[in-house]
């Protein structure tokens, strides 16, 4: 027998410290005179943090604090860009955590809090940082405080997460290894943070999972939270409850700020989108909104269907109010993955299919002009490469070479044609299955960019490299008969 979604982790917000910490104020940021933490000249009190030190990072202009070395005092506190002190407002700080740095923490960490238009951002680019306490990133009494948290690589261990408490939050995770032991809070209290989380890299692990509610059974719908996932090579994995709030009050997808509601955005690559793993007898309670889109506009897919949350013995309930992806993507559904796993998943829409291809078939098809759809490519090469050719118009006030400076700049290899009749090359090196999906969507490039028409072209090698090749099987042979005489 599953368990009930309605079994949810109740946890105390106020136990847990997501309040503004207290302002011991022990050590300030002073001089700024090399931007490095272990000048104890930039320090109030002229010396490096000692273990135990409460410290503030805060002053009138914005100021960037280096950690590059390893820090061997735990200090007490951190607050970057947070403070409650009278006279400093509107300040700002940034701390940089390099490769060879490391920092640990006993207690709890604030960034972007306190006083109105604080702004505070942590640049993690490797390294260690060790959080005994709370992590805040955008707390404080109004929605004008700002924190920023960038983990691009390196090690974050954490107690417990809190995201837009009473403020801006912005945590975006493109590598690393993160690590939360307790609970993960986002916009917990009411009408007031609005986050924005987004993971596209590296791995991320922890207990409970709430989204834009504290873990009551009663839920408390925070201003918004929209948690990202973009592409396929991030590992998410939680070992309690995942819970999605959703306000059934009327709201839209281009006034999301304005709302009171979890919002879930999934961006799929080629290799699909990474899921949220749910272990044990972890459940999933699933409200609000749903929005689904392509990276850089367009993908080649060994799938029509992608698991967004995937539970490994608990209930998955889906809740989702408002499914405000494009046509191309049909609606949200929970499936039975075998064994007893729940499993949360969306795939395209059959109506916005545009035909069929097969390499040796049908290489080429036209269909009426649209912004997202797919087409089914058979007869494919594992292993082999893959030229798919568009006809496109990039829509008003935009050119052919805006659509393929849009698609490089999301990683995409993409050349201007040089088929007639076509106007991009999209290239796709060493296929991994023989059946393949090509899907688009370019509403994020321009709202009334479309393509009409599709053409492959299997690569083979090209004349030079066939000529090299075969230069060297012939002077091989001559060789081996020299061995021979």
């Amino acid at each position: 027998m599953k368990q009930s979604t309605k079994t949810i982790v109740i946890s105390n917000l106020m136990a847990a410290g997501l309040l503004l910490q207290s302002q011991a104020a022990d050590v300030l940021w002073n001089v700024d005179a090399d931007g490095n933490w272990t000048t104890g000249t930039n320090w109030s009190t002229g010396s490096e943090p000692a273990a135990g030190d409460d410290v503030d990072i805060f002053r009138s202009a914005d100021y960037t604090v280096t950690v590059d070395s390893a820090i061997l005092p735990e200090i007490g506190s951190l607050n970057v860009g947070a403070t409650s002190l009278s006279g400093f407002s509107d300040q700002s700080a940034t701390l940089n955590i390099e490769s060879t740095g490391s920092l640990s923490v006993s207690g709890n960490v604030l960034v972007g809090g306190g006083n109105t238009l604080n702004v505070g951002v942590v640049n993690q680019n490797g390294g260690s940082f060790i959080v005994g306490g709370v992590l805040t990133v955008g707390g404080g009494s109004t929605n004008s405080r700002e924190g920023y948290y960038n983990l691009n690589a390196g090690t974050l261990s954490i107690k417990q997460l809190s995201l837009g408490v009473s403020g801006l939050s912005y945590f975006t995770q493109s590598g690393g290894d993160f690590s939360v032991t307790q609970d993960i809070f986002a916009a917990p209290q009411a009408k007031a943070g609005l986050v924005y989380w987004t993971i596209q890299g590296g791995s991320f692990s922890g207990r409970h999972l709430y989204l834009g509610t504290n873990g009551g059974t009663t839920s408390v719908y925070g201003r918004a939270v929209e948690f990202s996932v973009i592409g396929s090579s991030s590992t998410i994995d939680i070992s309690g409850n995942m819970l999605v709030s959703g306000d059934v009050s009327t709201k839209d997808v281009d006034n999301f700020s304005g709302n009171s509601v979890a919002r879930l955005k999934y961006t799929i690559d080629d290799g699909g989108v990474s899921k949220v793993n749910l272990s044990g007898t972890g459940v999933a309670d699933v409200q609000g909104d749903l929005v689904m889109g392509v990276k850089g506009g367009a993908a080649l897919t060994a799938s029509t269907s992608f698991v967004l949350v995937e539970a490994d013995t608990g209930n998955i309930t889906n809740g989702i109010t408002n499914n405000f992806s494009s046509a191309l993507w049909g609606a949200a559904s929970v499936e039975d993955q075998g064994g007893g796993r729940d499993a949360l998943v969306i795939g395209y829409d059959g109506a916005a299919s545009v035909g069929s291809l097969a390499i040796g078939g049908t290489e080429s098809i036209a269909f009426t002009a649209t912004t997202q759809g797919f087409a089914d490519i058979s007869s494919l090469s594992v292993g082999s490469d893959l030229y798919v050719y568009l006809a496109a118009d990039a829509g008003t006030g935009l050119g052919i070479s805006d659509l393929i400076q849009f698609f490089a700049d999301n990683g995409l290899t993409v050349v201007a044609s040089d088929l007639g009749g076509y106007d991009i090359r999209l290239e796709y090196a060493d296929l991994a299955a023989t059946t393949s999906y090509f899907a688009f969507d370019l509403s994020e490039f321009n709202s009334d960019a479309t393509l009409s028409g599709l053409s492959l072209v299997a690569v083979i090698p090209e004349p030079a490299t066939t000529s090299i090749l075969l230069i060297g099987v012939i002077g091989g042979f001559c060789c081996l008969r020299r061995k021979r005489r």
